[in-house]
C-alpha cells in the first residue's frame, strides 16, 4: 500500500489514515514483523487509558546518543554514556515481584477457504472470522 507519495518533497495532507469509529483497530503480521518508521516524530497516545508495550523476549528503547533501556527476562538494564538523573520527591526500592503478561496466540496456518471466498467476492482483504 502506498499513499500520497511525493517525489523529493512533502505533502501537507494526511497521506494515509486508518480510523475505527467504533470498536478496536487491529493490525497484525501473523508470520513476520510489523515495522513502523517515521522521518520525523512518532507518537503512541492513549487519550483515556494506558499504553501497553509487551514482548515475548525483549523491549529495547534507545536514542542516537547512546542511552538505552532494555527490559529482558526479569531484568531491566539502563545504559548511558552520560549522567543518570533521578528526580522524585520520594524514592522507593522494594523486593522483586513477578507478573506474567498474556501474549497473543497466532494461527499456525492460513485459512484457505476464507481467502478463496474473499477472492471470489473481489475483496482485497479476508475477514478474521471467515
Amino acid at each position: 500500500m502506498l499513499a500520497a507519495a511525493v517525489d523529493g518533497g512533502q505533502t501537507q495532507a494526511n497521506s494515509l489514515s486508518l480510523v475505527s469509529g467504533e470498536g478496536e483497530l487491529d493490525v497484525q503480521a501473523q508470520s513476520d514483523e510489523v515495522r513502523v518508521q517515521s522521518k520525523e516524530g512518532l507518537k503512541l497516545i492513549s487519550a483515556n487509558a494506558e499504553v501497553e508495550l509487551a514482548a515475548g523476549k525483549t523491549i529495547h528503547l534507545a536514542v542516537a546518543g547512546g542511552a538505552s533501556v532494555t527490559i529482558e527476562g526479569g531484568n531491566i538494564t539502563v545504559a548511558c554514556p552520560g549522567t543518570i538523573t533521578v528526580q522524585a520527591s520520594k524514592k522507593s526500592f522494594v523486593g522483586p515481584v513477578q507478573q506474567a503478561y498474556l501474549l497473543p496466540a497466532f494461527a499456525k496456518s492460513v485459512c484457505i477457504p476464507c481467502l478463496l471466498q474473499a477472492m471470489g467476492k473481489g475483496q482485497a482483504l479476508s475477514p478474521v472470522n471467515g
